[in-house]
């Protein structure tokens, strides 16, 4: 049965979900990206103890001993400018999608209460309150449990990486591919492809 919505409520819900999806976006590309960045720092910093703790069982004392002093960070300046310009071109569309649903949402509002003699002031103001409770608890939320919260497995990484050797070097004919493995371990951490398999067995976890 269809029951009828009285302008009041209607325009109370519309003003509650421009504001709120308003917020979310205005929130995201704040706080929310500077907690993002710290999370994600942490949990890299996390999982590298964690192997690090372990690279012994891979790499053996003849090749470790002094490789790691030559090592070189590589140089990640292209991606970082693509993660860059990726971010900004998002930014830029996120910027232009809700500034048209705010112009368009509440000009509707205000035509829509000029109609109906609403009192918008008084809409307006509980919206504000409603958002402020919104505002907070999604703050304390990702300020205490989200920043806290660890997603990464590193016991999965090592048991990925175990069976990916096992897959390639399983058989007893093929210990010395493992060796010859083990050998070039350095040149593969210096071109960034050992890194690059742990997040792949991070991704299809």
């Amino acid at each position: 049965m269809y029951t009828h919505i009285n302008p009041f409520t209607f325009i109370s819900i519309l003003v509650n979900v421009i504001f709120v999806t308003i917020f979310i976006g205005i929130f995201f590309f704040t706080y929310g990206k500077i907690v993002e960045q710290q999370i994600v720092k942490s949990h890299a910093e996390f999982i590298a103890k964690e192997l690090s703790k372990d690279v012994k069982l891979l790499i053996p004392s003849n090749v470790s001993a002094g490789f790691v002093d030559k090592l070189i960070p590589p140089n990640m300046d292209s991606e970082d400018a693509i993660a860059r310009k990726n971010n900004s071109d998002l930014l830029s569309t996120s910027i232009k999608v809700l500034g048209s649903i705010f112009i368009i949402g509440m000009g509707f509002v205000f035509w829509y209460s000029k109609k109906y003699n609403l009192p918008l002031k008084i809409i307006l103001i509980r919206n504000i309150v409603l958002l402020l409770g919104v505002a907070l608890t999604e703050f304390i939320f990702l300020t205490i449990i989200t920043k806290n919260y660890i997603s990464f497995d590193p016991n999965y990484i090592k048991h990925k990486i175990l069976l990916i050797l096992k897959d390639n070097f399983g058989s007893s004919n093929q210990y010395t591919q493992y060796t010859q493995y083990t050998q070039l371990i350095p040149a593969l951490i210096q071109n960034n492809d050992l890194f690059f398999n742990v997040e792949t067995a991070v991704e299809s976890k």
